[in-house]
Formats: structure tokens, sequence, C-alpha cells
């Protein structure tokens, strides 16, 4: 069986079919509301939420949907360690016609093959250009992770992305790889209930783009 078909009946469906764009000011929050329409595609159900009333209500609310979408700010801040969904954190995007490029950060968890295999749908979809990060451990089962989720990324997209070799803590390889390919998104996984100082909390902090943090499938 070709290796691509295994994929095709996920790449004909929207990324997420349900979303929940939380703003917090609707008179400035339409580049949120731009994102989050783009990044699920045609197809996907929308709901719009004035975020006033807190995280926790914000939270309650997301339950059902397959994504939440937040402006960067101290709302993202406190729902991202505690969403059990995928989450958007929305920067603005640079506003030019170009694809733009898209940087998936893995590691060895089931999270990170999510985020693999979403970050390849995205670029494939879009035309964007490619490139994957890894944790700087050199170990055995991170170079199998890697090669993994290379493999993943190569039969999604149908290309070889561009492997990015960083050094440092995690999270700052990530933000520093981000900057130097002006990368339009960041996708990295984590598991729901990670503190506020995870990687993918002090990614999505400080990246200079959007980042999208997954869950496991």
């Amino acid at each position: 069986m070709n290796a691509l078909a295994e994929y095709l009946p996920e790449m004909q469906t929207p990324l997420f079919a349900s979303v929940l764009c939380a703003i917090e000011d609707p008179g400035s929050d339409a580049e949120t509301v731009r994102q989050a329409v783009q990044l699920a595609g045609p197809g996907a159900a929308f709901d719009l939420l004035e975020a006033s009333a807190g995280a926790t209500a914000v939270l309650e609310r997301s339950a059902g949907h397959d994504l939440l979408v937040l402006p960067a700010g101290h709302l993202a801040r406190a729902i991202l360690p505690r969403s059990a969904i995928p989450v958007l954190v929305v920067r603005p995007s640079t506003g030019t016609d170009d694809p733009g490029s898209v940087l998936i950060a893995v590691d060895e968890t089931p999270e990170a093959h999510a985020a693999a295999r979403t970050g390849a749908r995205l670029a494939a979809r879009d035309g964007a250009h490619l490139a994957l990060i890894a944790t700087p451990e050199h170990d055995e089962l991170h170079r199998r992770a890697l090669a993994e989720h290379l493999a993943t990324v190569e039969r999604i997209s149908s290309r070889r992305p561009l492997v990015l070799d960083e050094y440092g803590s995690p999270a700052n390889a990530v933000v520093v790889a981000a900057t130097n390919l002006e990368a339009s998104v960041v996708v990295i996984g984590s598991r729901p209930g990670r503190p506020a100082d995870s990687v993918s909390a002090k990614v999505a902090e400080h990246a200079p783009c959007s980042v999208l943090v997954l869950r496991s499938a």
C-alpha cells in the first residue's frame, strides 16, 4: 500500500473540526479570528467567545471543541497549562503574501508525533516552507524519535523539511530557530497539565510568531 494512503482521509478533513476562538477585545482581535479560520481550514465549525469571564469560563466552554484559539497575553498564559485540547496562541503575522514557514518542534513524546503530523499537514496544505527542530539531546532514543518524525513529515508533505540543530535549552533553541527562520507558526506538543514553565509554555511566551500547542492524538 502507498505509504501516503494512511494519511489521505486525514488530509481531506479540516485540521480542526470545531474551533473556539476567545477574544479579549472585539475591536482589536480580528487577527486572532483570521488565524483561527486560516488554521482550521474550510469546513470547520467556529464559536466566538468574549473572554471577559476569565480563564475558567473559557476552559469550560472549550469542552467539545478540537482547538482553542487565544491572543498572546495573560489569558493565554493562564489557560495553556490547563487546557485539555490544542491551543493556538496568536501573534500578528508579517502581513506578506508569502505562504510563510512552519517550524515543528519534536522530541520523543506522543505529543510530538501529533505536532509532526499536524505541522506537515499545515505546510502541505498552504504550500509553506517547512522546518523541523529536535531537542538538543543526541542519545539513541532521541535520534530514533527524530527519524520517525522526519519520516512522518516527509510522507505527509511529500518533501524533506529543513532539519535544524540548535543548541542550548530546548525552549530557547526553538525560539531562536523560529526567529532565524522568520517562522509564521511554531507547532509543538505538550501534555495537558504541564506547569507554566514547561518548554511549550516558554515557547508560547517568547516566540516571535504564533504557537500551536498540540496534545497527543
